[in-house]
Order: structure tokens, then C-alpha cells, then sequence
């Protein structure tokens, strides 16, 4: 009996947990955007790999079979029992994530733009007729290239 456990973020995730019978807790790592199989060096049976389960499922670890169905669900770890969790899933749960996480800072951005605005208005006791705020970010990518992007809120 195995049971793999695959991390779809972008940093290292350190899992502790506890094992029936064995009196301290574990750690393992899974590696971003990898997968291990967890408690391996032990052997275990299947109840104890259940009770692992259990304990990470507490923290967001969810079946891999759910990756295609989950909307705007973000993915923290994610699990199968007896074969390694296909590429792909873990490409489309990174995928989801990123999706997910952009959504949501998209949002926020609007939501600092707008409070911009209006405490800008508040200042000026005048409500401004045409407002944009514009925040230029410059990324540098893997191979050393810088991209551009510039994100606008209007009024």
C-alpha cells in the first residue's frame, strides 16, 4: 500500500504528521511542484497511511481525482493512493492556482485603486470625474529576461 502526496505550489511544503505507533512526529518535504510518497522508509499499512491521511486532509490535502471538478478551489497538496499522481494533474492544479491566485490579486488591486480614489477625493473635497491609477510591475523570469506589465483601475 502507498500513498503519494504532491504539492502544486510554488514553495516547498513541509509536512509533519504522526504514524500509529511510532511515539514522534515525522516530517517529510515535498518539493514545489513535486510529489513523494509518504512515509516509504516505514513501511506502513494501510490504517496508518488512512490516519496520515486523515491528518493532512485537515490541512487542505485533497484527492486527485478532484482536480478537474474543483472551481475556484486552491490546491495546497494533493494525494492518491498506490501510483504516482500523474504530471499532468499536478500541471492543471498549478495551473488552477495560478489562475485562482491572479483572480484574487486582481481584486484587490481594484480594491486599493478604489480606496486611492476616494481618499484622494476626500482630500481634494472634489469626487474626480475621471480617476486611473496604474501600477507598473517589473518581473524577471527564469532565464533572466525582465517582462513588463502594467495593471490599470478606472474610475
Amino acid at each position: 500500500m502507498a500513498l503519494f502526496i504532491a504539492n502544486p505550489t510554488k514553495q516547498n511544503n513541509h509536512l509533519y504528521y504522526r504514524v500509529p505507533e511510532i511515539q514522534r512526529v515525522l516530517e517529510e518535504v515535498v518539493p514545489a511542484g513535486g510529489q513523494i510518497q509518504i512515509a516509504k522508509h516505514l513501511n506502513p499499512t494501510k490504517v496508518q497511511l488512512e490516519e496520515v491521511l486523515s491528518q493532512l486532509e485537515k490541512n487542505g490535502c485533497v484527492s486527485a481525482a478532484s482536480i478537474n471538478r474543483a472551481k475556484d478551489k486552491r490546491f495546497v497538496l494533493v494525494y492518491q493512493w498506490d501510483k504516482p499522481i500523474d504530471v499532468d494533474k499536478i500541471a492543471t492544479a498549478i495551473e488552477k492556482n495560478d489562475h485562482l491566485l491572479q483572480e484574487i490579486s486582481d481584486e484587490q488591486f481594484k480594491e486599493t485603486a478604489e480606496g486611492a480614489i476616494h481618499a484622494i477625493s476626500t482630500l481634494t473635497q472634489s469626487e474626480p470625474t475621471d480617476a486611473e491609477m496604474k501600477v507598473i510591475e517589473n518581473v524577471q523570469t527564469k532565464g533572466g529576461k525582465s517582462s513588463r506589465t502594467v495593471r490599470t483601475a478606472q474610475k
